[in-house]
């Protein structure tokens, strides 16, 4: 029985991460520039931290800019920047991740 409960909370796991995924998907038609006046800022390299590049994040129903800025490395993971994308509704933007390597 415990096996039981175990992959069932695991199942509801997985099925809440990929629902929480799709709910990160924001199509639009054109394709946001950088605000005007945001320099693009070369940060120097820091040990222990990789330098993530500009990007784009969902906030409030809309894509907010990510100036570069630091993430802490992740032992066994490969950081992959985002990316836009052009479907045929408009725009999307592929979140910035993590990926085992």
């Amino acid at each position: 029985m415990p096996k039981l409960i175990r992959l069932f909370l695991l199942t509801l796991l997985c099925t809440c991460g990929l629902a929480s995924l799709a709910a990160q998907q924001l199509t639009v038609k054109e394709k946001p520039e950088a605000p005007a006046g945001m320099e693009k800022r070369e940060l120097p390299a820091k040990e222990g931290f990789i330098v993530a590049p500009d990007g784009w994040a969902i906030k409030d129903g809309k894509y907010t800019f990510l100036p570069s800025r630091y993430l802490k490395v992740r032992p066994g993971q490969e950081y992959v920047p985002g990316k836009w994308k052009k479907g045929k509704g408009g725009w999307t933007y592929r979140m910035e991740a993590w990926e085992r390597k």
